[in-house]
């Protein structure tokens, strides 16, 4: 009776203690654990320990976008977009949140968001292409044509050797019905990289 006394004792002191962890510190804990899974590749155990985490902060967002990256990796789409969405809610200034979060919006047909992520993150970095092409490709969506190829000659511009912003711009352009302007898009897709396969199937199709 006394040994199972001390034991219960003992259970209960080791529950309090667990309870009374510094939220702040746990989630730190559960986001490591987190990052641990993913190196292992044990992509659900890394989601229970990035969920654990935000249970602990729900205003956590590293750990949000981590288990945004993570449910991709475990092919859940849409359990992914409502994750990145809310990251890039609470890291307005991280560029590479706001454009991932653009291209979930993008995909989910919501162009007028999509193009207003990606301006958050030019607003932080104007120069950067991958979001120069997510607002190019949100005002494609919206029928802004005329608006899209402006910005995808932009980033051609500022990244000329980026074979995706020449063939952007040849499908543009093919839309509009500029084909000699498709065409000598696709052919600078070409120059940019004649070892891309898809600058070459993208000048083959036209």
């Amino acid at each position: 009776m006394v040994r199972f006394s001390v034991a219960a004792l003992l259970a209960c002191s080791a529950l309090l203690s667990g309870c009374s962890k510094d939220p702040q510190v746990a989630k730190r804990e559960y986001l490591s654990s987190g990052d641990a899974y993913v190196e292992q590749k044990k992509y659900a155990e890394a989601v229970v320990e990035y969920r654990n985490a935000i249970q602990q902060d729900a205003k956590f967002g590293t750990a949000r976008y981590k288990l945004a990256e993570t449910y991709m990796q475990l092919n859940q789409p849409a359990e992914a977009y409502r994750e990145y969405v809310r990251a890039a809610d609470l890291l307005p200034d991280d560029v590479n949140v706001q454009v991932k979060a653009a291209r979930m919006l993008m995909v989910a047909g919501q162009f007028l968001d999509a193009q207003t992520r990606a301006e958050k993150a030019l607003a932080v970095d104007p120069k950067n292409i991958d979001a120069q092409l997510v607002r190019a490709a949100s005002l494609a969506g919206m029928k802004k044509l005329d608006d899209a190829v402006e910005q995808v000659e932009s980033a051609i511009e500022a990244e000329p050797l980026r074979v995706g912003s020449h063939l952007d711009l040849g499908l543009l352009e093919t839309i509009r019905g500029n084909k000699d302007a498709a065409e000598q898009a696709f052919k600078r897709a070409v120059e940019a990289n004649p070892n891309s396969i898809p600058a070459k199937l993208g000048l083959a199709n036209f």
